[in-house]
């Protein structure tokens, strides 16, 4: 995973958090995580803002 530009610390840690939670304990995909760790922080009213779940992309392998 990389960022296309600077990123928040704690939305980027609450991100994280919820991409490898999908990822190992739901066993989806990385780029199913990905989406799905966006979308759950898109619901906290705090961070809709793109900058701050927006500039996450997968390099390499990420299925």
């Amino acid at each position: 995973m990389a960022t296309l530009w600077l990123i928040d610390d704690k939305a980027t840690a609450i991100l994280i958090r919820e991409f490898y939670r999908q990822l190992h304990q739901q066993k989806q995909s990385k780029a199913r995580s990905l989406q799905l760790a966006q979308q759950f922080l898109l619901q906290d009213s705090r961070y809709q803002h793109p900058a701050l779940w927006a500039p996450f992309l997968l390099i390499g392998h990420w299925q």
